[in-house]
């Protein structure tokens, strides 16, 4: 199976090959999704705009940090702290090909901006209820069912007449409807520049392939700084990992038990629940 292997990494080299595998085989919907978290937007369209670096066997060294102590007895006792960071000295892993890929996205507000904000008396928003059961239900339409109960604990509310004596105050914030979506407003318009990283597996060796895949991330992780935080997402990894397997090699006898469109569909969902991607090319 080694030809699978080489194949693919020569059809990395053309445009229309990585942009048909993103767009129409893995999509860039779930592309996107293991990388960003989108807050107060939706993507209702992606496309790839462009790939700004191909890179093929990327080496990644992991970089080693110690830390300690150093302590010498004697006549008068010395102590030392030591940090030492090795470049290039811990494990070594590889990337088959390493993507730099620019999508052009266009969003839909999924939250207009604040209309109103007012301070109520929660007693009264509550109403009506003459039990623990009936209040601790109309909490629930409120708040999560672990903020109902940590606020009782927390207050030490344990009677209806209780609840009452004491002033509670309710914050209502009340947001203004968010524009209808229009995909000709140039204002929903966006760029997305994620990194895919690409394993390519000659056999479907499940485990060894999620093992691998799991250890490049986590050298790259560790060597790569990225900003976590934007107004309208949070970015919850700096590398979409994308592992290929051969199609031709899955069959109805791969996995005892599981058809090959099931054994298939376990694995995607099995990398998937590891913040990860696998497709049959």
């Amino acid at each position: 199976m080694t030809t699978f292997s080489d194949r693919l990494l020569v059809s990395f080299l053309q445009d229309a090959f990585v942009t048909d595998l993103l767009e129409n085989q893995v999509t860039l919907d779930a592309l996107l999704d293991v990388v960003i978290s989108p807050e107060g937007i939706g993507v209702e369209q992606l496309d790839v705009a462009g790939i700004r670096r191909r890179e093929f066997a990327l080496p990644v060294f992991e970089t080693l940090h110690s830390h300690g102590t150093d302590e010498m007895l004697g006549t008068t006792s010395e102590r030392t702290r030591i940090e030492r960071t090795e470049p290039k000295r811990g494990r070594l892993a590889w990337v088959d090909v390493c993507l730099d890929v620019d999508l052009a996205a266009k969003v839909s507000l999924t939250g207009g901006p604040v209309d109103t904000i007012a301070v109520r008396n929660l007693v009264k928003k509550l109403e009506p209820f003459n039990t623990m059961a009936e209040l601790r239900a109309r909490m629930a339409t409120l708040y999560p069912q672990s903020i109902v109960d940590a606020y009782f604990e927390r207050f030490r509310i344990t009677s209806v007449a209780q609840f009452r004596r004491e002033p509670q105050l309710f914050l209502e914030i009340v947001s203004k409807q968010p524009p209808p979506f229009d995909p000709n407003d140039p204002s929903v318009s966006r760029r997305f520049r994620v990194t895919v990283c690409v394993q390519i597996q000659s056999e479907v060796r499940v485990g060894e392939a999620l093992q691998a895949a799991k250890l490049s991330r986590a050298v790259l992780d560790g060597e790569t700084a990225f900003v976590a935080t934007n107004h309208e997402y949070e970015i919850v990894r700096a590398h979409a990992f994308l592992v290929l397997f051969p199609d031709a090699s899955v069959t109805d006898a791969t996995l005892p038990g599981m058809t090959a469109a099931q054994t298939k569909t376990g694995i995607r969902n099995l990398f998937r629940s590891e913040g990860m991607l696998a497709h049959f090319a």
